[in-house]
């Protein structure tokens, strides 16, 4: 938690939240495992972790300083999607290769922070075309799903447009960040 500011609204409230993850995430792992052979149910679970890890606080600090170029084009008057370095299907399928003893919320809060949580920004339209790449079937990495999508990221970690339009001095307020 000490990249969030230990003690900051966000890092309560985020490690609220991961403490109930990790509480539901134990409760769902036997009947996933159990569902072996139930690939709809396997998936079902998979989808609403993915869905839960997707409404957890995404503060500045998950960000990871990259844009997709035609994002940084659109600037500053652009709409801009958060894209999750982990597809959210395929972090629910994470959590649920963890050991029991591996869920608790000190664990999540450091996956959370080093993969899980961290996303770049792209267009809408981007976000879309990446779509393809990121189902678990198909799925290889990050680096591998931008660049079948065709969509080239840059550093903008210290782009002070960038930083002033995105976050200004309140954070990104939402999931879809609009320029202002």
């Amino acid at each position: 938690m000490s990249n969030f500011g230990q003690g900051s609204r966000t890092a309560v409230r985020l490690a609220e939240k991961l403490a109930a993850l990790a509480v539901v995430v134990r409760s769902l792992k036997p009947v996933y495992d159990s569902g072996a052979g139930d690939k709809e149910l396997r998936r079902l679970i998979e989808t609403l972790l993915g869905a839960a890890i997707w409404y957890l606080p995404q503060p500045r600090e998950l960000w990871t300083g990259k844009i997709s170029v035609n994002a940084l084009a659109s600037l500053p008057d652009g709409k801009l999607s958060r894209d999750h370095n982990i597809p959210r299907k395929i972090a629910g399928a994470r959590l649920l290769q963890l050991s029991l003893d591996q869920l608790s919320q000190e664990s999540l809060m450091l996956m959370y922070q080093q993969n899980l949580g961290t996303f770049n920004l792209v267009t809408k339209q981007e976000n879309r075309k990446l779509m393809p790449f990121q189902r678990a079937e198909v799925y290889q990495t990050t680096e591998a799903a931008y660049l079948r999508a065709g969509i080239e990221l840059v550093s903008a970690q210290d782009n002070p447009l960038v930083v002033s339009a995105l976050f200004g001095k309140a954070g990104m307020k939402s999931k879809t960040a609009p320029m202002q």
